[in-house]
């Protein structure tokens, strides 16, 4: 049975399991930030750019949090300026990965929306956690687009990572389980040679209007 039909209550194990693995996630992302790039007592800029891209990424996830689930909300924003918050806070563990966006203008149900983020968090983090196929070149595409009037694509491409070994799988169950309130299973790829993609196409609110496609470009702003 769907969890839509389920209830709101249906929602709860998913967002705590959810919750429990970006915990784990940052924590170990924090760990390899301090022994990458710590911060001296001179390095008073960095500290403050450091606190603000939490703080705005703190902020993000909240915005994700409301009490009707059924509300129609914009995503595009959230989306970006979440993974974008994430490769920059963590971009020295990453050796400084390039992030491309290409992020379409789509409305969702709340707890889609959330669903959505989440999961591109969950990939974005599982990425900067692994090591690089080869030194350098690394780079990070995420997409949102419509596909048809009743149906959109989330894809992110993650070139030059390694691809998760069986015991490194579970950023990827917590992805499915979140994909299943996009009511789809999200599709994963891991050429040998290039890097991990993961997609997820789910039905979204038809429109009468004709749809007009506005692509947005954002490259990681490096620091550090």
């Amino acid at each position: 049975m769907p969890l839509t039909a389920c209830g709101r209550a249906a929602f709860e194990p998913l967002w705590t399991s959810e919750a429990v693995q970006r915990a784990d996630d940052m924590v170990r992302l924090i760990l390899r930030l301090e022994h990458t790039a710590p911060l001296g007592d001179c390095d008073l800029f960095a500290g403050r750019l450091e606190q603000r891209i939490a703080l705005e990424l703190a902020n993000t996830y909240q915005a994700l949090y409301g009490d009707d689930d059924s509300e129609m909300l914009p995503c595009s924003d959230l989306l970006r300026t979440l993974v974008r918050d994430l490769v920059e806070l963590f971009g020295p563990v990453a050796e400084h990965a390039h992030l491309r966006t290409c992020v379409e203008p789509i409305q969702l149900p709340a707890y889609k929306r959330r669903a959505l983020v989440l999961s591109a968090s969950a990939l974005v983090c599982h990425a900067l956690s692994h090591r690089p196929i080869r030194a350098g070149g690394r780079s990070m595409a995420v997409v949102l687009l419509r596909v048809d009037a009743a149906r959109a694509l989330f894809r992110i491409d993650m070139e030059g990572w390694r691809a998760p070994r069986a015991g490194c799988a579970k950023a990827f169950r917590v992805v499915a389980d979140l994909a299943s309130s996009l009511v789809d299973k999200p599709v994963y790829r891991a050429p040998a040679f290039s890097g991990p993609t993961v997609e997820i196409a789910f039905p979204i609110q038809r429109r009468a209007e004709p749809c007009m496609r506005l692509q947005i470009n954002d490259e990681e702003r490096r620091h550090g």
